[in-house]
């Protein structure tokens, strides 16, 4: 359990490199002690530091393990749950499985409701509102239908904060804060990207700085695409509005860029490469 805290720790830290060490020592010390539960956990744990590096092979083959053992020892729990569904979730929904995605959330989601079970609710609502987000954006040359998908996100951004999961909470923001940029609310998009960064930036989280760049960098790229003859944008900085022309706004997309690339060397956070490559 140490090895496994220390992974995480390391994780939320940026340090993706002695995260996957750590992973590597919670799975070996949790099989040394044969308590399934910590075999499960911890294989969960190693395997998102492999998705985070960008090994998401390894990553996606120490899922099904982990999954598989936990269906000998609970039949009646099919799928990964809580914060491990969650983490496998991620990983479904970076290869496009958003149906895949829905049955195992809207499944495990029953769970966490049965034992009111706050932060695991929290995730499920959060993996829900993300998948369906992909669902509506898959058809291409169709326009999306949102439906109720921000009201998953809005249910977990709230239930993240009432969880009392500050480190968890920038997932919550960052995804919402991608629904109103595809909605075009380019303004509630700035603010829950604003408080996202304050978070990262208080608690050192630079994986969760690398995705605010470039998510900041994205919603630049919309604002500029759906006004191309506006002058002046609007932004949001330090919880205070503010006009920029346009010559500003490509300076900043650059600076966004470059700084995401920064982290992403520093940290190891490969898993964002290929976004990375498509804003440069």
């Amino acid at each position: 359990m140490a090895a496994n805290n220390l992974s995480e720790l390391y994780l939320t830290l940026g340090d993706v490199v002695s995260a996957q060490k750590y992973g590597t020592q919670s799975v070996s010390f949790a099989d040394r002690s044969g308590d399934g539960f910590q075999m499960e956990s911890k294989r969960t744990t190693h395997a998102d530091t492999l998705y985070q590096a960008g090994k998401n092979k390894a990553a996606e083959k120490l899922f099904i393990e982990a999954e598989n053992m936990q269906k000998k020892r609970t039949p009646d729990y099919p799928y990964l749950y809580s914060l491990w569904g969650f983490r496998f979730c991620d990983l479904l929904l970076s290869k496009g499985k958003y149906q895949e995605v829905l049955e195992r959330a809207r499944t495990t989601i029953k769970i966490a409701n049965q034992h009111s079970h706050l932060i695991s609710i929290a995730l499920d609502n959060l993996t829900i509102g993300k998948a369906l987000m992909q669902q509506a954006l898959s058809s291409p040359g169709l326009p999306p239908i949102w439906g109720d998908r921000g009201g998953y996100l809005n249910q977990a951004v709230d239930g993240l904060r009432e969880a009392g999961t500050q480190h968890n909470l920038p997932w919550g923001l960052l995804a919402r804060a991608s629904l109103f940029r595809h909605q075009k609310d380019f303004l509630k998009s700035w603010a829950d990207l604003d408080e996202a960064k304050e978070i990262a930036e208080y608690g050192q989280m630079r994986l969760h700085l690398t995705d605010y760049h470039l998510e900041a960098a994205r919603l630049i790229q919309a604002q500029l695409k759906e006004s191309k003859s506006k002058k002046e944008f609007t932004i949001i900085e330090d919880g205070i509005e503010k006009s920029v022309s346009k010559k500003e706004m490509g300076k900043l997309y650059k600076e966004f860029v470059d700084k995401a690339g920064e982290l992403i060397k520093e940290t190891g956070y490969h898993r964002r490469d290929e976004e990375l490559g498509l804003l440069r």
